[in-house]
């Protein structure tokens, strides 16, 4: 007698039952690109790299780069909705994807002709440092990645890369390599003439472009005048400041013209930079200088933020090294701070847009990190360094940026990073 509450297939229907886990897989997916997606109402979606990734996850003749994707998917999902289990399989992915990048770097040493890396091998490298962002493995892990998407690029060539996919792979990596070469004191290939142009013979350089040059090529010239540090010792910044005090003034020189189309972004509020009453107001230079520092303005969206953002951390790289002498800190230190409570505006503008109705994006707080990172370690504010680790906290915890934060905080504890500035 057959079980009524066990149905049978009807004759000539299958008792297949199609897998679900393909769905789950793009559902997951989904909620990492729209986690780096909309910053605005009305921003276009994400294109380039991040919209190939739903095809990437699909496709079974380069299935090798399925692993990583997952691994980046599922560590997003895992902590923001707090579910271990997906966080353990997110790591068995992140494992999956280590090994099979090692054996295509293997293979392709084997043979006679080298292989030529594509979109999905560098996409491989930059999803693996995406699951550093919300899971840190150890400390040195996500700039290792980043370090190996540039290889990659490297080898494909700034012909290669300016148009389509790879010139958003390049934009990426570029920007990602900034902090890489300040921390590890490691020269990036993208300072170099032919990378800083080549790839962008098609088209003409945004604002944000000509920001990113600068902040690309200064960690080369702090390395190759022998400081090796964002905040050098005294010692190191006397030894070396003559060097680098004629290579500063280059960059001044380019943020300088720089800032009319930054402030021209800007909406200004009462606030303005006499709130730091500094007194050295009635030096030219410094003068000068104090124009490019307004501490209170209406940011109009995120990117434009980002960009503010940036601009302002460019000028904290400069001066930092100059004041390693006591000289230099009295001169400079009410400028840096100045500097910083620009970016600490913008992470404030951050949180309050992402904590309200508008669209938010997760690159507003990734590429955020290191340079709260940098107040902490170089403002001769203790107010602002307290604000800028208590941001970095937050974020941690509650934004889904729990390694790279882990690595940041951890990190602006290192005494060879510090200033010798007096706590104001």
């Amino acid at each position: 007698m057959t079980d009524v509450s066990s149905p049978q297939p009807e004759k000539g229907l299958t008792s297949y039952q199609p897998s679900l886990a393909p769905v789950l897989e793009q559902h997951f997916l989904a909620n990492f690109i729209s986690f780096f997606d909309k910053v605005t109402p009305n921003s276009k979606p994400l294109q380039g790299w991040f919209g190939l990734l739903p095809s990437m996850l699909s496709n079974t003749i380069r299935s090798y780069v399925r692993a990583p994707i997952l691994a980046a998917s599922l560590a997003l999902y895992g902590t923001l909705a707090q579910e271990q289990a997906i966080v353990l399989i997110a790591y068995k992915w992140y494992g999956v994807g280590l090994n099979r990048q090692r054996k295509r770097i293997v293979d392709s040493s084997k043979r006679e002709q080298s292989m030529i890396p594509t979109v999905e091998d560098i996409s491989m490298a930059l999803l693996s440092a995406y699951f550093e962002v919300f899971f840190s493995t150890n400390s040195e892990a996500y700039f290792h990645h980043q370090i190996g998407a540039s290889k990659l690029l490297e080898a494909r060539g700034p012909e290669a890369c300016q148009t389509g996919v790879l010139h958003e792979l390049f934009q990426t990596v570029r920007f990602h390599m900034i902090f890489v070469t300040i921390i590890t004191h490691k020269p990036s290939i993208f300072a170099t003439e032919e990378w800083l142009t080549i790839p962008f013979a098609q088209r003409s350089k945004t604002l944000d472009d000509r920001v990113v040059d600068v902040l690309t090529v200064m960690p080369e010239t702090l390395l190759s005048s022998g400081i090796t540090g964002i905040s050098a010792t005294s010692s190191t910044a006397y030894e070396h400041g003559f060097e680098f005090s004629y290579q500063a003034s280059s960059f001044i020189s380019q943020l300088e013209a720089l800032w009319p189309e930054v402030e021209a972004l800007l909406t200004p509020t009462e606030l303005n930079y006499d709130d730091f009453e500094p007194s050295t107001r009635d030096d030219l230079q410094l003068s000068r200088m104090w124009r490019c520092t307004p501490t209170g303005f209406n940011y109009p969206d995120l990117l434009t933020a980002t960009t503010i953002a940036f601009y302002h951390l460019a000028w904290i790289l400069i001066l930092s090294p100059i004041c390693g002498s006591e000289f230099g800190r009295q001169r400079y230190a009410d400028l840096i701070m100045a500097h910083c409570a620009s970016i600490l505006a913008v992470a404030t503008f951050v949180d309050g847009n992402n904590n309200g109705s508008v669209y938010h994006s997760g690159c507003s707080y990734l590429r955020r990190v290191f340079p709260l990172r940098i107040i902490c370690l170089i403002s001769p504010s203790l107010m602002q360094r307290e604000s800028a680790r208590y941001r970095l906290e937050r974020w941690r915890t509650d934004k889904g940026m729990g390694g790279i934060c882990a690595v940041a905080l951890v990190s602006s504890e290192s005494q060879d990073w510090q200033l010798n500035l007096d706590q104001i």
